[in-house]
């Protein structure tokens, strides 16, 4: 199973429905025991860094995925910034024994798809500049960029508690991908559903 985690499916917290918070809990704790893996970049670690590791601290005991995060961002980052090519060739597994990989696509998905010259390209950048918060830009482009980098047809899921996201993301799949996807945008209790 393939996955994008928006930040905001990672916070068990805010105001997000209580029943939303749960979900990400149960998520949190069902994720690193699944055969999964999560795409990442380097400046998505550092978003998680600097934006989400401050929110979760006032949050323990965390999930066990957000705790496994929250305890080696750093080792995570330092990772991330040892990839010399743009496409780690395999995942890295969250903790011995677990089937939860995190698959770094480079540094920053986002600056590698604006290097594109395709004309297809160029109008899902301008999209995406216009429609997507600083920090979702880097989730959106990440997933964009496993679609269509990557030969495996099998579906990739975006999960997010942001609506908006979710909507701006469907919007762009339906209208500006000119490729065929499989790309499934979920909030935390729908991939749960899914999942039963």
């Amino acid at each position: 199973m393939r996955l994008v985690l928006d930040h905001s499916a990672l916070i068990p917290c805010g105001d997000k429905p209580l029943e939303e918070k749960e979900s990400i809990r149960i998520l949190g704790d069902k994720l690193v025991e699944m055969d999964a893996t999560c795409f990442s970049s380097c400046r998505y670690l550092m978003v998680f860094k600097s934006k989400c590791k401050p929110i979760l601290k006032r949050h323990i005991p965390l999930p066990v995925l957000q705790r496994i995060l929250y305890n080696t961002i750093d080792i995570q980052y330092r990772r991330c910034q040892n990839i010399k090519g743009l496409w780690c060739g395999k995942g890295v597994r969250i903790k011995r024994g677990s089937l939860f990989k995190i698959h770094y696509v480079g540094r920053n998905a986002y600056e590698m798809l604006r290097k594109s010259k395709d004309r297809n390209m160029v109008k899902i950048i301008s999209y995406i500049d216009k429609n997507f918060k600083e920090e979702d830009k880097e989730v959106v482009s990440i997933l964009i960029y496993v679609t269509m980098h990557s030969k495996d047809r099998n579906p990739i899921f975006l999960i997010t508690s942001d609506n908006l996201l979710k909507n701006n993301v469907l919007t762009l799949v339906n209208n500006m991908i000119k490729v065929r996807t499989n790309i499934v945008v979920n909030t935390p209790k729908e991939f749960l559903e899914f999942l039963r």
